[in-house]
């Protein structure tokens, strides 16, 4: 996990007496400079955190549809929401939908099915998937969108063949899936106020390494995470002859995530955004995601929202989905970012 030290507001504090003893540490000294210890609890902090309450979705319109494995199925037990005057729930429709090739713009609509009011299973080749649910009437009660994440048997062929050849070379103890999970715009002792319970968690249950006087190396998204994913700094990538204005194609091998596809692991990215993430600040991403962002009927609560869901619990089911799809990670490991 990553903290880009260039923000420092203090946000959703829902408990200031937190125990100080988490946060006791002496200083650390050097032989040449003590580096002073700063309490993120410090009164003068706290004076000027501001509260925020906790996102509430509950206002928005439900989902009447969750995914399970490959089949989307109807929650029945929110249909109840829409029985009101002369109308009721009827039936729900998926559209399938990928990129147009050579293009990260364009959609094409591969596959639209038929209607069901209970479940219906999904092609193989249903990746990129958007159902909307109707009334008596025809008319949209609901819209949700769904990436799957499916094992493809090629690559998989592949992945497997690296894999034999990964442990027949470096006889690793043990073959460990790895997840990493960047938090923008928060600095290591916000982070410390504003998440104590998973702090605590990664901590005390999974045993986490917390790295002290560490800081960020530069002021954006980018030139914190490409150190991370390549142990260069962003100015040593210009070096070469990668410019901001190419793709990221070209210098690929470069990346933590190529070592692990090389080791046999299968390797997932996901941003929370479509127009500015650390690797497309400059333009926007593929348009039907960006639709979810602008759909005036699911959106709620400024955006925190996607129907009665948070966005963020959207994020996190994504990969809560890989994991439980290649959940073997001694014979199906892999690498998410």
């Amino acid at each position: 996990m990553y903290a880009n030290g260039r923000h420092t507001n203090v946000r959703n504090i829902k408990n200031t007496n937190i125990d100080r003893e988490m946060f006791t540490t002496e200083s650390p000294i050097t032989e040449n400079c003590t580096f002073p210890y700063i309490d993120p609890l410090d009164p003068a902090i706290m004076a000027l955190a501001k509260v925020y309450p906790t996102i509430n979705c509950q206002q928005g319109i439900p989902h009447l549809v969750y995914l399970d494995r490959n089949t989307i199925k109807v929650n029945h037990s929110k249909t109840a929401f829409f029985q009101k005057n002369n109308q009721t729930f009827n039936e729900c429709r998926y559209k399938s939908v990928d990129r147009k090739q050579w293009s990260d713009f364009w959609t094409v609509v591969l596959n639209t099915s038929a209607g069901f009011n209970d479940s219906i299973t999904l092609r193989d080749g249903d990746n990129y998937v958007i159902v909307e649910c109707y009334d008596n009437h025809k008319v949209v009660l609901t819209r949700s969108y769904f990436t799957l994440i499916r094992p493809k048997k090629d690559v998989e062929k592949l992945l497997q063949d690296n894999l034999k050849k990964h442990i027949s070379e470096f006889a690793p103890k043990e073959v460990l899936s790895v997840l990493l999970i960047g938090i923008d715009g928060n600095s290591k002792q916000n982070f410390q106020r504003l998440m104590p319970k998973t702090r605590n968690f990664l901590l005390n249950d999974l045993m986490a390494i917390e790295l002290h006087k560490y800081n960020t190396v530069g002021g954006t998204t980018i030139d914190t995470v490409v150190p991370i994913l390549t142990g260069l700094h962003f100015r040593e990538l210009k070096r070469g002859n990668w410019t901001e204005k190419k793709h990221f194609d070209s210098i690929n091998d470069l990346f933590l995530w190529s070592d692990f596809r090389k080791a046999g692991y299968r390797t997932g990215i996901f941003f929370d955004h479509a127009r500015i993430t650390a690797f497309h600040y400059l333009k926007p991403g593929w348009t039907t995601l960006l639709e979810m962002e602008k759909d005036k009927l699911m959106r709620s609560n400024g955006g925190r929202c996607v129907g009665d869901v948070a966005e963020i619990t959207l994020n996190h089911n994504f990969w809560i989905q890989m994991a439980s799809t290649f959940n073997n990670s001694k014979n199906q490991p892999y690498f998410g970012y």
